[in-house]
């Protein structure tokens, strides 16, 4: 997508998105910001709703914060254990368990390939109060991390706060944040990062594998 977004650009994909969920039965949530302007247009976008994977950015941000205060280093060890290999999502469910890999390669296959393997260790490495405090404080007040993994299986007409749960604007709002942090030392500060580890995150999700996931379901 064309990252110079004008008004009537936003206006028009605000357009042609809505129509498209308007033709399909089930409602569907999105939020758009254009990074040239600012401008924002949203649709539902402070609904609570299943966080699925999406969660895992805000855990990213949370591992870095910590590694930006020395709690944490990137090169520290993470232990790869068979308990956290009962999941289906990723690569490292399939390996001969009871290895260690850098945390900060354990970010990356958490997001890249939304490994489990590595999001269980990680999470608990960190805290769900942690990861919780921490979304707050950048402003997802519609977000909450309730699980490591998410309790299986889900009934389809599951209740929303029975499982990890966020809204469009509040992943928007953690994408604009972490990008203005790139690029400014204060806004970097504002979510506990370093500019340097703003741009890793910004790699790291530039990195991502799964990319027709979305829109296979997409209308």
């Amino acid at each position: 997508m064309d990252m110079q977004i004008g008004e009537s650009k936003v206006n028009a994909l605000t357009k042609e998105l809505n129509r498209q969920c308007e033709s399909v039965s089930f409602h569907t949530g999105w939020f758009l910001k254009s990074i040239d302007t600012g401008l924002v247009s949203t649709r539902l976008g402070d609904i609570i709703v299943p966080s699925a994977s999406v969660r895992k950015i805000a855990i990213l941000m949370t591992a870095l914060r910590s590694v930006s205060r020395g709690e944490l280093s990137l090169e520290q060890r993470l232990e790869i254990e068979e308990r956290y290999q009962n999941n289906d999502s990723g690569c490292f469910q399939h390996l001969k368990p009871d290895f260690s890999i850098s945390l900060r390669d354990g970010l990356i296959m958490m997001i890249i390939v939304s490994d489990n393997t590595c999001t269980g260790p990680i999470v608990d490495m960190l805290g769900l109060n942690n990861i919780n405090e921490f979304s707050q404080s950048v402003g997802m007040i519609g977000t909450a991390h309730r699980h490591s993994f998410p309790p299986l299986p889900l009934a389809k007409n599951h209740r929303v706060d029975y499982t990890n749960a966020t809204t469009p604007n509040d992943v928007g709002l953690l994408l604009s944040r972490i990008l203005e942090g790139s690029e400014d030392d204060k806004a970097a500060m504002a979510i506990g990062c370093t500019p340097g580890l703003c741009r890793l995150a910004l790699d790291i999700l530039s990195w991502q594998k799964l990319k027709t996931r979305l829109p296979a379901l997409l209308p």
